[in-house]
């Protein structure tokens, strides 16, 4: 006989001192599955990314080189 578990497969990504729930700058991360594999969904304000886990460090590691060469430019 099966048994009832817990997973974790959405957290929300917001401010110490704002609602989790609901406003314009929480994000959403979620887990997602269609069958064909798991990916990444980011929701914001009902706009969605889907991401592919194979894709995510490659994304991390783009965005952290531009935000490096953007600082340097910054002053």
């Amino acid at each position: 006989m099966s048994k009832y578990i817990t997973s974790v497969v959405s957290t929300v990504v917001h401010m110490d001192d704002r609602n989790p729930i609901f406003g314009d700058d929480i994000i959403t991360v979620t887990i997602d599955d269609e069958a064909c594999g798991g990916y990444i969904v980011l929701t914001q304000n009902e706009q969605t990314i889907k991401i592919d886990p194979d894709e995510l460090q490659l994304i991390v590691k783009t965005a952290m080189k531009m935000l490096a060469q953007y600082k340097k430019h910054e002053k």
